[in-house]
This record gives C-alpha cells, sequence and structure tokens, in this order.
C-alpha cells in the first residue's frame, strides 16, 4: 500500500503536473517525491494551494514521463494506491490504476456528491490535525490520506463519529 500526492500548476495547456510524492505503508516513510518541469509555459504556479513557487523548479530537469516511469516502478498493478481525489492525481500523472482506495470516497461530503470535504477539513475532523496551514507539502498530503484510510479500515463506519 503507497500514498500518492501531486501537485499541479496552470500552463497553456490547463494543469500539468509539477509535484508528485509517494508515502509508504506501514512507517509513512516517503519513497518518492519529485519536482516536474512541465512541458507548455506556466500562467500561473498555483502557489496558494499547490505549494510550489518558480524558484523551486529553477534547475528541475524531471519531465511528466521521467516521474511517471519510477512511479510505475514503485506502484505496481497489485499495489493498494491511496490518495484523496485520487482522479486529479492519476490525469495529471496521465495513467490509470485499478486498485484504490480514496479518502474523497471513504469520508463522502454530508451535502453528498458531486462535493467533496477537502483533505484539510478531513485531517482536523478525523485526525486532529492541521495541514496546509501556510507551507503546503504534498509529502505531508499523502500521508494524512494514509492515515485517514487506516482510521477507515479500523474504525469502518464508526471513524465517521470520531
Amino acid at each position: 500500500m503507497v500514498a500518492l500526492d501531486c501537485e499541479m500548476c496552470i500552463t497553456e495547456a490547463g494543469f500539468e503536473l509539477t509535484r508528485i510524492s509517494l508515502t509508504g505503508f506501514p512507517s509513512g516513510a516517503v519513497l518518492m517525491d519529485e519536482l516536474v518541469l512541465p512541458h507548455n509555459p506556466i500562467l500561473d504556479y498555483n502557489t496558494r494551494y499547490s505549494g510550489i513557487t518558480s524558484k523551486m523548479l529553477e534547475g528541475c530537469t524531471n519531465r511528466l514521463e521521467d516521474v511517471r516511469e519510477r512511479f510505475l516502478t514503485l506502484v505496481s498493478s497489485e499495489c493498494l494506491l491511496v490518495g484523496h481525489a485520487l482522479e486529479n492525481d492519476l490525469a495529471a500523472l496521465r495513467t490509470c490504476h485499478g486498485r484504490i482506495l480514496d479518502t474523497a470516497v471513504l469520508f463522502p461530503h454530508p451535502k453528498g456528491p458531486p462535493f467533496k470535504s477537502a483533505l484539510k477539513i478531513l485531517a482536523r475532523r478525523f485526525l486532529r490535525r492541521t495541514i496546509q496551514d501556510g507551507a503546503h507539502d504534498s509529502a505531508v498530503d499523502a500521508r494524512t490520506a494514509l492515515d485517514l484510510a487506516l482510521l477507515k479500515i479500523k474504525h469502518g463506519t464508526c471513524a465517521d463519529g470520531l
């Protein structure tokens, strides 16, 4: 089981990957944390949400293809992939995976679909943890999603009442 979080910026082609983080189970150790230089010119680093700045990408030579190849070596088809709103991360990686645990689905929004609770809100409510307060770190977000999934596995529907 591994947890994934990706950060994207806005380029001339839309959202493109700028960072990928993978953390492992059970320790939460960082398996991969790489910055990615988009193929298209960046219009907005989306720093408020991504934590990515122009300075961070200076000298970065990783491209989507490089990190996707490494991702696919670390995450086999049998591996359980955990994350929050994983459809966005997998779209940014331009890949798919058949075995996922998505905390946006495990912890449904009180209003129901199409609404999704933010990871920050779920972390505060269920883990009593503050994340994304100031500096944004995708490795922290991946670990938080992993911890939420483990909480749900341990407590099932009782986790909703924590």
